[in-house]
């Protein structure tokens, strides 16, 4: 007995291909995301990093006085300043000694370790800054 062969692909076309392949989760997830790709969606990504980032530094009694222009910069993309967000983060050095993220925070809660809340750290100022600079446009 010959096993018939079928290209599933080429009988398939336009909408009703990825309709067939792509499970619903796909589909619910693709509509959430595009209702957030507007023009603030990049803003919002901003503005949760930031808020993120004070509270980590905050939460972990952060003394350095580049505190305040990280928070003069979540006050600005909260009223979506942008332009007075991207000076605040100017002001703000990372990458070397003495810069802003030359810090190691200390544990604060039980669940914490050393190596975690330094992880956590860097993975914040990483985001935040990567953030921030598309704010910088070609003022870079």
């Amino acid at each position: 007995m010959k096993r018939e062969q079928h290209n599933h692909v080429s009988e398939l076309s336009g909408e009703d291909h990825c309709a067939s392949f792509a499970p619903h989760s796909f589909n619910v997830m693709h509509k959430k995301y595009m209702k957030h790709s507007s023009s603030t969606a990049w803003l919002d990504s901003q503005l949760r990093a930031t808020n993120a980032l004070v509270k980590f530094c905050e939460e972990h009694d952060y003394k350095d006085e580049r505190m305040s222009h990280l928070k003069a910069c979540l006050k600005a993309l909260e009223t979506k300043a942008i332009n007075k967000a991207v000076e605040e983060y100017r002001k703000i050095p990372l990458g070397g000694n003495g810069c802003f993220n030359d810090w190691w925070p200390d544990s604060v809660y039980e669940h914490e370790t050393e190596e975690y809340v330094e992880a956590v750290f860097q993975a914040l100022i990483e985001r935040w800054s990567r953030l921030m600079k598309k704010g910088l446009g070609d003022k870079q």
